[in-house]
């Protein structure tokens, strides 16, 4: 008999080895019961960490008791409330507006360009390095007109330009748009401006009383305004007692005009022209016709606007010398046709208004160097002062003016660069005068051939580059008060300082609104208000609140 043959045995003697895939044709001889049992069998459980919290020390501890602390005082008053309530009362507090100051006055709405069409610019030194190939110009195509962000600056042909040695309308040279708006604000600014008053004013006052009066001046919201485009360089009050009108030129040639009351004006009063392209260092209003007005700039011109006439006439012009120093400085009148005009070769011209602009003239050679201002003698017409570059304070008499010489009377210097010298207005008697060697100084000129120092006070006359030099002028109707621009103060609180001719501070002129400092500044002759000029071409009047 054959041998049976047993089944193989684990190592246990209890189950049956299973065979290999290949003896099983790749199935796992598993049976139904095995099968079952698998379903049946429960995985063994996984143990689960235990994370232990981390132990607090007692400082950690002791702060988290004084948070909790805390919380319950808030509550306990109820500050989180509180604090809800105080941001709902008071959203102009937390959200604070621009001032109205800062829109108020003439400006000019900017024009967006539109989108370029085409391709985009490419170098034409970058093409032909690539492509070897010069570039060829388009006939027609303007390429002197650059891009300048997104806003228009239009460069005008040579034959568009408005001529400004020639005769225009006040309208062809208005810096706004709308003939018809400035026409009627000519027209109402016509009307009242020949009431000159007669009084003398804050004059008539004693001067602890003139002191008084002054110290309630202050400036009102309102009477901040955009006067000018770019940095005031001179200004001037007409003297009319029923119209307030004040009078700007700026650095780039602008002219502002602002009448005071008419603060719900398009512009608030404000109108600006272009009659010149530099700065414009003196304007004044005629003192015989009180619709004129003049202006001196360092282009070279003197001209005349006539707002009865509406026209900008020009009564010199330097524009055709070939001299390098071919400009005019400064100018005043003597009478309703002669005008005195200093000038940058340090001469200074009698002007006829009658006569052609490019005629020939009077002239006095003052000094080798600019003529900085020209100021006449109260009560005798004939005699002048000036100022100049070089520092020297000059006395000259007009009827010695003789080939082109001048012979001073007598002459007084700064140490620096002299920027103003001015007569007191009622006898002459003394002359005025600031300087970059940071001195104001007063000269008793009685006796003009022997000029005699009265004050020499120090005061900060280092205005830099970006602000307009210091000019003292006296009150119109007093010898006894200057008033000066000051470096006093700090930004966003600014001082007018008005002096007595002994050096001492009579009042410092100060306010909310003052932010800034005001180099040039102008009194009314009677009225009580005086206006100042700043950097940034507004206009600020001072005055009694009322």
């Amino acid at each position: 008999m054959e041998k049976e043959e047993m089944p193989e045995s684990n190592l246990n003697g209890n189950e049956t080895i299973p065979k290999s895939e290949e003896e099983t044709g790749g199935e796992e001889a598993v049976t139904p019961k095995r099968r079952q049992s698998r379903k049946n069998t429960k995985e063994p459980s996984r143990k689960k960490l235990k994370v232990e919290e981390p132990q607090i020390s007692e400082y950690e501890k002791l702060i988290l008791k004084n948070i909790e602390e805390r919380k319950k005082l808030l509550e306990q008053f109820n500050i989180k409330q509180a604090k809800e309530n105080l941001k709902a009362l008071s959203p102009a507090v937390l959200k604070p507006k621009p001032s109205p100051s800062h829109t108020r006055g003439f400006r000019i709405k900017r024009e967006r360009s539109p989108v370029p069409v085409g391709p985009p610019r490419r170098s034409s030194r970058l093409i032909e390095r690539e492509t070897g190939m010069t570039p060829v110009k388009v006939e027609g195509e303007d390429y002197s007109e650059g891009v300048a962000g997104d806003l228009v600056f239009t460069k005008l042909k040579k034959e568009e330009m408005v001529d400004e040695t020639k005769t225009h309308s006040l309208g062809d040279v208005y810096a706004g748009k709308g003939d018809e708006e400035l026409t009627v604000f000519l027209a109402k600014l016509k009307s009242n401006l020949g009431d000159i008053g007669s009084g003398k004013g804050m004059g008539s006052l004693p001067l602890k009383d003139f002191q008084k009066k002054i110290s309630n001046f202050n400036i009102s919201d309102e009477h901040v305004v955009k006067i000018t485009k770019d940095r005031i360089y001179s200004m001037a009050v007409h003297p009319s007692v029923l119209r307030r009108l004040v009078i700007a030129g700026d650095r780039k040639g602008y002219v502002g005009l602002w009448s005071v009351d008419e603060s719900d004006d398009l512009h608030n009063g404000c109108r600006v022209f272009y009659p010149h392209r530099d700065p414009i260092n003196c304007v004044s209003f005629d003192k015989f016709n009180h619709s004129k007005f003049y202006t001196t700039s360092y282009d070279g011109l003197f001209k005349r606007a006539d707002l009865e006439t509406g026209l900008f006439e020009v009564m010199y012009s330097l524009s055709g010398s070939k001299s390098q120093r071919s400009w005019t400085s400064f100018h005043a009148q003597k009478d309703e046709h002669i005008f005195y005009v200093g000038r940058g070769d340090g001469r200074v011209a009698v002007v006829d208004t009658r006569q052609n602009p490019d005629g020939n003239t009077i002239v006095g050679k003052c000094y080798d160097i600019s003529v900085k201002t020209v100021d006449i003698h109260p009560k005798m017409d004939h005699i002048i002062t000036t100022s100049s570059r070089t520092g020297v304070v000059g006395i000259f008499d007009i009827r010695k003016f003789s080939g082109n010489k001048a012979a001073s009377l007598s002459t007084f210097s700064h140490k620096r660069v002299c920027h103003s010298a001015f007569f007191s207005p009622l006898s002459g008697d003394y002359v005025l005068s600031s300087s970059a060697d940071d001195t104001i100084q007063i000269h008793d000129v009685s006796k003009l051939e022997k000029p005699a120092s009265v004050l020499s006070l120090k005061h900060n006359n280092f205005t830099g580059r970006w602000i307009t030099p210091f000019r003292p002028i006296w009150h119109p109707q007093r010898e006894d008060v200057f008033v000066s621009g000051s470096m006093r103060g700090f930004t966003g609180n600014r001082v007018i300082e008005a002096f007595s001719v002994d050096g001492s501070v009579l009042h410092t002129f100060q306010g909310d609104n003052l932010t800034t400092i005001l180099p040039v500044t102008a009194f009314h002759p009677t009225l009580e208000f005086l206006v100042g000029g700043s950097s940034s071409g507004k206009a600020y009047l001072l005055e009694e609140p009322k």
